[in-house]
């Protein structure tokens, strides 16, 4: 925590920030990540003089993201256990991607707004993450503007849009 007074202190301190990361045509996939990490970094820098209610644009910040870094292990007097799961949701963002290092390996997850999205819709979003970081790991050099991000399921789904006129539910 990067204030003292709140170093010692018990419970979830979470805050959304809005990251503005500019990506050019022709960047690859490594170099669009340091330019999100620059970007992050400079938010976070600016973090305590954001106003209380967040981002101006806060309400139409659809999507967010989230890293946490998994606690170790705890061990002592004989007994040993882990957080299974440690979320703060500061909000707005309706649909957040929130990725943990645990000990044994990166969990993802998708959270998002019931009202807003449907499971289908939800699981088109995780097919295209999925596809993009497989394309991503087999062509590391590809422009990101060139990387495959439309899963089948998605392809299903614009081909079943573009046949019924764009009436299919979103």
């Amino acid at each position: 925590r990067a204030l003292d007074e709140l170093r010692e202190a018990l419970g979830p301190f979470a805050r959304s920030l809005p990251v503005a990361c500019r990506i050019e045509a022709g960047t690859d996939l490594a170099r669009a990540a340091r330019a999100a990490e620059r970007a992050c970094g400079e938010a976070a820098r600016w973090q305590d003089f954001l106003p209380a209610a967040g981002a101006p644009d806060g309400e139409r910040t659809p999507c967010g993201f989230a890293w946490h870094a998994g606690p170790a292990a705890f061990r002592g007097g004989g007994v040993e256990w882990t957080v299974a799961g440690l979320l703060a949701h500061a909000g707005p963002p309706r649909l957040s991607l929130v990725w943990t290092e645990a000990e044994d390996g990166p969990e993802a997850a998708l959270l998002y707004d019931r009202a807003r999205f449907s499971a289908a819709a939800v699981e088109r979003v995780a097919e295209e993450l999925r596809t993009l970081l497989a394309d991503a790991a087999r062509r590391p050099d590809a422009p990101v503007e060139e990387l495959e991000t439309v899963g089948p399921a998605e392809r299903a789904h614009l081909l079943e849009l573009a046949g019924a006129g764009g009436a299919a539910e979103e």
